[in-house]
Order: C-alpha cells, then sequence, then structure tokens
C-alpha cells in the first residue's frame, strides 16, 4: 500500500478526494464552498496543499456526483407517504459497498458513501 505522502505526485482529483474520505475528513458544500475539516496530523502536507490547489475540482467533483443522486432519490419520495430508504441504483447486499451506489466504502463508514450521504441529507433537509 503506498503512503499518502507517494500517492500525491500525480494524483488525480478523485483520489484526492478518496484520501480525505479515508482519512476520516469532514467534507460539506456550504453556498458552493467547499468546507473540509480534517483530524489533526492524519494527512501530510503534501495531500493539504494538493487539497488547496485543486479545491475548485474538488467543488466540481462533489456537486456532479451529488446532482445526480440527489435528482434519482428525490423521484423516490411521494407526497403524504413515509420516506423510504433512499438509493441511487440496485446492489447486492454485500458488505463494504454502498448500499445506495455500490460504490466500495472506506472501513469506518457504515453503510453509505459520503456522495449518497450528502445527497440523502439534502433531499430531507429540503421536505422538513
Amino acid at each position: 500500500m503506498r503512503t499518502v505522502i507517494e500517492r500525491t505526485q500525480g494524483m488525480k482529483v478523485a483520489e484526492i478526494f478518496e484520501v480525505l474520505i479515508q482519512s476520516g475528513a469532514e467534507i460539506k458544500l456550504e453556498r458552493e464552498k467547499l468546507r473540509i475539516k480534517t483530524p489533526k496530523g492524519r494527512l501530510s502536507s503534501e495531500i493539504l496543499n494538493q487539497m488547496d490547489q485543486f479545491k475548485p475540482e474538488l467543488v466540481e467533483l462533489l456537486e456532479k456526483e451529488v446532482k445526480w443522486r440527489v435528482e434519482t432519490m428525490r423521484s423516490q419520495i411521494k407526497p403524504l407517504e413515509p420516506v423510504p430508504l433512499l438509493i441511487v441504483k440496485k446492489n447486492s447486499e454485500k458488505g463494504g459497498l454502498c448500499i445506495s451506489c455500490g460504490i466500495p466504502l472506506p472501513l469506518r463508514t457504515q453503510f453509505r458513501c459520503w456522495f449518497c450521504s450528502l445527497a440523502s441529507r439534502k433531499i430531507l433537509s429540503e421536505i422538513r
């Protein structure tokens, strides 16, 4: 397994996002601004520099990944009915995968990826 320092060499934006999630970072998009709270000492200065350098691309990726999930999940909500488990595609119940979209999960995540979690929270906040 490569270290975080080795992984920052020529990293793609999706890989930076993955490292942030696996480090336990809290990632939020508030009014089109990316807010990232990282656990102290869990990320190298190189990854923090990459994060700052590619912030616009991280925002774009987050918006893109959450947008299609929101659209798919929103269509599952029916007026005056209980809110179902919001998912974006039918998946097997194999452990280690997001129950909503099927992408691999970091170990600390229980059942949903960050993208699906953000999308479902957005929808639930809209219907309150």
